[in-house]
């Protein structure tokens, strides 16, 4: 097998992939060591078979962060306001839920609630906790290490498999750019519907824009066989 570089850094992690199957030509792998930014490609045909992300769990912390300190005023903050004939009327998140609920649509109102408020912000709460376990089970162990062994049981990773086994349920649901899509396609109805609307995009809709992009961003650089090494203190041994 060999293994690419892929940029100039210097590779600092290195992910274990206990099997792994090239989708060329179905060859297993198995016990590979694969540095952080190194493509692992299959010795037969030459296809890339994994792909390590660089494994950074200080910027994926800051990602979420950044969208959990946002996530209030995005869903509170008005995401549109509207001047039409005069009055000025504003409009976030949450109201576009209760619009539907008043309309009777409680199907569409459940979907909208689960998939742009529920959905997203479940997946940034996890994947913040999921990496403060990781980071507390190396704290407690650090200090307890020398007294209870290398081999101290982590009672706090058994809860960040589980947090990170809902994450990966959650992530799939998230449906944050079908709603800026509806949002802008909406204000322009407005303008076509409504005399002088002025509709313009408020701070909520700032705020959104920011979380979407973190959530996207999170999920786009999270390493996730990084994770589960993390979880699985056999590797540190």
């Amino acid at each position: 097998m060999a293994l690419l570089r892929l940029g100039k850094k210097p590779a600092t992690s290195v992910t274990h992939l206990s099997h792994a199957a090239c989708g060329s030509c179905d060859l297993l792998l198995t016990d590979v060591d694969v540095p952080s930014r190194f493509d692992l490609t299959c010795p037969r045909c030459k296809t890339v078979v994994f792909h390590n992300r660089s494994s950074s769990l200080e910027r994926e912390y800051a990602l979420v962060l950044t969208g959990l300190l946002l996530f209030l005023p995005a869903i509170s903050l008005p995401i549109i306001n509207m001047t039409p004939y005069g009055q000025n009327i504003d409009v976030n998140m949450m109201d576009g839920v209760l619009i539907f609920l008043d309309q009777r649509a409680f199907i569409v109102a459940g979907i909208v609630f689960l998939s742009a408020i529920v959905a997203p912000f479940l997946n940034l709460f996890l994947l913040f906790l999921v990496i403060s376990v990781i980071y507390l089970d190396r704290l407690v162990g650090s200090s307890a290490g020398a007294k209870q062994g290398a081999n101290a049981p982590g009672v706090l990773l058994s809860y960040g498999v589980t947090f990170f086994r809902w994450y990966q349920l959650i992530n799939p649901w998230i449906m944050l750019e079908v709603y800026l899509m509806g949002f802008l396609i909406s204000i322009g109805n407005l303008d076509k519907a409504l005399v002088n609307p002025g509709a313009v995009p408020g701070l909520g809709f700032y705020a959104f824009c920011v979380v979407m992009l973190v959530s996207i961003l999170s999920s786009l650089t999270l390493n996730s066989h990084y994770v589960w090494q993390c979880l699985d203190r056999r590797w540190e041994e």
